[in-house]
């Protein structure tokens, strides 16, 4: 049995994905798109004075990207798996999972956010090129190990009703597949880093801007969410089957 995993091929069936549920898929991003162009602008609209309208209002936009976001993965995942179901019907079934989603996202934001910013705080404290460099170094190699090992957590929480331990089920998988998920991870950084690069190089004005690029951020984020979906199926298809042997 081949149980090598083909990157080639996992970019081939997310973009059949995209390309054939591109309406459906759109609309959500669309969703998600608009409401954090309304986050960013209203913190520059409200300013300092309206701070806590703020904060209330960007509570209130958060818990529905969120719901928005566990909706996404269910109609990638059905229709993924050739199942008929409507956005509303998904939209719905989203508050099952919505705290356990939340939680494994915010503790996935701690695992990765905590080691990074203690490195980069010492890389600013530190002026000698040697240790610098070091810290780069090791920074980088704990930051992505620890990225690769647990960013599949949050979206097992989703797609898999039988896993409870999230985090160390992502952690059984990638292990078995180290090589191709960093390629995976790499490809995810190009697909979402690049196009914010381009922006930032670009420079465009105010709101203009900001919903320029929320735009293009819209029509890419389908084909970023499908591919991690297809690679965890695969993924969990393939490690279980080297159990199996």
């Amino acid at each position: 049995m081949n149980n090598t995993i083909n990157l080639y091929g996992l970019l081939e069936k997310s973009y059949n994905l995209y390309k054939e549920n591109f309406s459906n898929f759109i609309q959500i991003s669309l969703a998600i798109s608009l409401i954090q162009v309304i986050m960013t602008s209203s913190k520059k609209l409200l300013g300092e004075d309206l701070i806590l309208v703020y904060f209330l209002l960007a509570l209130l936009l958060l818990y529905f990207q969120m719901k928005l976001s566990i909706t996404f993965l269910y109609v990638i995942k059905d229709r993924y798996q050739n199942i008929n179901t409507s956005i509303p019907e998904n939209y719905a079934k989203s508050k099952e999972k919505f705290w356990r989603y939340v939680g494994a996202s915010f503790l996935f934001g701690l695992i990765v956010g905590i080691p990074f910013a203690l490195f980069y705080m010492t890389f600013l404290l530190t002026d000698i090129f040697v240790l610098k460099t070091m810290i780069v170094i090791v920074g980088g190699s704990i930051a992505l190990f620890l990225f690769m090992h647990y960013f599949l957590a949050p979206f097992i929480v989703v797609l898999d009703k039988k896993s409870k331990a999230s985090f160390s089920e992502s952690f059984r998988l990638v292990k078995t597949y180290r090589t191709t998920t960093i390629f995976v991870v790499l490809i995810l950084m190009i697909l979402e880093g690049a196009p914010y690069l381009l922006f930032k190089f670009i420079n465009l004005p105010g709101i203009i801007g900001l919903t320029i690029e929320a735009f293009v951020e819209a029509i890419i984020f389908p084909f970023s969410l499908g591919f991690i979906l297809i690679f965890y199926k695969v993924l969990h298809e393939k490690v279980n089957d080297l159990i199996q042997e």
